[in-house]
């Protein structure tokens, strides 16, 4: 195993540092992004987030399920996109005993706006890297992203539609935050 033996390779302390830099990179980088998105939490970010690709909708407990936060927590973060306007429950269509839910059409223009947005940010982090060391930072991120996502069982977050949107901003549109 590569990754074992490279960890073999570093001292204690220096293994120390690389996951206190990791983590407070991380950090640093989540505050930046959601430093001008006041009104809505990265919880509420996440349910959108999620709901944004999912033409059918998504029930309450698969929501929980994908974003491994408990049911009452997607409760009271539907409770409140519900009353900004962002989401709508329905009964199931196909289970009339379940609920769906839909972003509405503002939910949708809000979440692809700020995730273009918080793409745009991280764009603007990484021009401080030559082409080279942000092929290797991709090429590295993309590693930990499939050891994360193998490590805890879930699929990587589909996120094609983000890179459309953010050529499409890129190609002349107006980024929103």
């Amino acid at each position: 195993m590569e990754s074992r033996a490279a960890r073999d390779m570093l001292s204690s302390s220096e293994r120390a540092d690389l996951a206190t830099s990791f983590f407070r990179t991380t950090v640093v980088m989540e505050h930046t992004v959601m430093a001008d998105k006041p009104n809505i939490s990265r919880g509420e970010m996440g349910v959108l987030g999620t709901l944004s690709y999912e033409q059918d909708g998504l029930a309450p407990s698969e929501l929980a399920r994908r974003l491994k936060v408990s049911p009452a927590r997607i409760a009271n973060t539907l409770r409140s996109l519900e009353k900004k306007g962002f989401i709508t429950r329905e009964i199931n269509p196909e289970d009339r005993r379940g609920i769906v839910v839909h972003t509405t059409e503002a939910g949708s223009a809000y979440a692809r706006a700020n995730l273009v947005s918080a793409v745009g940010h991280i764009e603007e982090i990484f021009d401080a890297l030559t082409p080279d060391e942000s092929r290797e930072l991709i090429r590295l991120m993309d590693k930990i992203e499939g050891m994360l996502c193998e490590r805890g069982g879930i699929d990587s977050p589909p996120l094609e539609h983000i890179n459309e949107a953010v050529i499409e901003a890129d190609d002349g549109e107006v980024r929103t935050s």
